[in-house]
């Protein structure tokens, strides 16, 4: 009878070896298939999200076209910001510009890192430099063109009045 038991035992456990190897089997089965719903759900994401990249791109200021139009887009945004100014306070009101320093002319768009602020602080030390000494030479050029319209209105006969006596003064000159 111990053996019939033993039987019966053996076969209840080779039933049950079975069927939990069958039940893995499922489980793995349907583990796998939720891993291919996963993958092909982020996929379809990441096509998307690429396409989206890929509309980004194309549209009329990406960041390629911002650098290079970089200042026309500055300009356009501080005449709207004029205009605003104007639309609120009126036209009597002169719009007084918060930054006189041309930033994007010296081409840096953010001076927040020391870094940055450094390069800036240089670059206009150089840009008011070159303006002062513009100013000089513009100066230099009126001053020039003034001594020559005056050159050019003087008459002969004081042309030669001045020569006479500077010659009066060099013999004098000599003389002593």
């Amino acid at each position: 009878m111990s053996s019939r038991k033993n039987m019966a035992k053996r076969e209840k456990q080779l039933k049950s070896a079975v069927a939990s190897k069958d039940y893995c089997h499922r489980n793995a089965e349907e583990y796998n298939q939720k891993a291919r719903e996963r993958m092909a759900r982020k996929r379809t994401e990441q096509s998307e999200a690429q396409s989206k990249e890929a509309k980004a791109i194309q549209k009329d200021y990406s960041r390629i076209s911002y650098i290079c139009h970089r200042d026309i887009i500055l300009d356009e945004a501080q005449l709207a910001r004029q205009k605003k100014h104007v639309e609120q306070h009126g036209a009597q009101n002169e719009y007084s510009p918060r930054n006189v320093r041309p930033c994007y002319l010296l081409g840096l768009r953010d001076s927040t890192s020391p870094q940055n602020q450094r390069l800036y602080e240089k670059k206009v030390r150089i840009w008011e430099l070159e303006r002062k000494e513009r100013k000089a030479k513009a100066e230099e050029e009126k001053i020039q063109a003034r001594m020559e319209k005056a050159w050019a209105n003087l008459d002969e006969e004081q042309l030669q009045d001045w020569a006479q006596k500077l010659d009066a003064m060099e013999a004098y000159k000599c003389q002593a």
